[in-house]
């Protein structure tokens, strides 16, 4: 059976579809049993056509479709879907109720904040929408990369909202404790850092670690919450690929792109369904350039199939 793959290229004016384009060539003989559809605006179909004419490994395997040819059984490997007038933000609404009530998947490129409001939807991002969609609330930003995982507990909310929730954690960390178990393998470490400076310091900067430890040390058995400071010193040394989890935002992202740079991917925890997203901005700077490194866009897409065959 042929597993269908979503890809939302993202902003109109950003590198989404270039690095998209570019995956396909690095994958088209490593996906066997896949079927993508890949997501265009009417007004890039001729940059496609043009694409694929420089590559006929591509181009025999691809044709242009429509919404309504979605309902075939038998696609061919690359689908682009044309549409004449929606744009990014609605087509990931449009797709996340598509893998709903099916069994398709989806790989995002670069959707900006700006271009999710101009579209009227009062949202900033991604999981957002996906919140919105698919009601789930409890939905976690997850990034795989070369040299370790990261897990955050909170996202895009101001720092001063992040607070430790003793229920909300212990459900997160079950999610975040089986993606670590189904995709790693035995020898890989499950850490959480302390939210606070030194992981609080045995209460000398804030109780919320002890609280946190007492938690996990109960239903987890995890001794000791990592100072985030010092955690990621020796990255390019840690074995097993180990997974982190992190409270908010920024104490998680930076060490992870400061490693994996513009590598690695995005994968929503917590969706009856599998999404994954490149690891990076739409670069509007090198829009139309032919520079973009598709590196993050091939990430996803494998890891997209990947977590679809461990039953994610």
């Amino acid at each position: 059976m042929n597993h269908r793959f979503h890809i939302t290229t993202g902003d109109l004016d950003g590198i989404g579809l270039e690095v998209t384009l570019k995956s396909l060539i690095a994958i088209v003989n490593k996906s066997s049993q896949c079927n993508f559809i890949i997501w265009i605006h009417s007004s890039q179909q001729n940059e496609v056509q043009v694409f694929l004419k420089k590559y006929s490994n591509l181009s025999s395997k691809s044709r242009f479709i429509t919404l309504s040819d979605l309902k075939e059984k038998k696609l061919s490997k690359f689908n682009f879907l044309v549409h004449p007038d929606k744009t990014p933000a609605h087509w990931f609404k449009i797709v996340s109720n598509l893998c709903l009530t099916s069994k398709d998947s989806v790989i995002t490129g670069p959707l900006s904040k700006t271009q999710i409001q101009s579209e009227g939807i009062n949202l900033i991002g991604h999981t957002e929408i996906l919140k919105l969609v698919t009601k789930k609330n409890d939905l976690n930003m997850a990034f795989v990369g070369k040299y370790f995982s990261m897990i955050l507990f909170t996202g895009h909310i101001p720092i001063y909202k992040v607070k430790y929730n003793s229920v909300k954690f212990k459900k997160f960390l079950n999610l975040s404790l089986n993606f670590h178990k189904t995709t790693k393998n035995q020898k890989s470490k499950f850490n959480i850092l302390g939210l606070n400076p030194h992981a609080g310091d045995n209460g000398l900067i804030g109780l919320d670690d002890i609280k946190i430890l007492k938690d996990v040390k109960k239903v987890f058995g995890i001794d000791s919450l990592l100072p985030a400071d010092s955690a990621f010193i020796n990255y390019k040394k840690l074995k097993n690929n180990p997974t982190y989890v992190s409270f908010y935002h920024d104490q998680g992202l930076i060490p992870f792109k400061m490693a994996h740079g513009f590598t690695g991917y995005h994968f929503t925890l917590g969706l009856p369904f599998v999404r994954t997203s490149v690891d990076h901005g739409t670069a509007k700077e090198l829009f139309q350039l032919n520079k973009a490194d598709p590196t993050s866009m091939i990430d996803a897409i494998i890891g997209a199939i990947n977590l679809k065959k461990r039953g994610i």
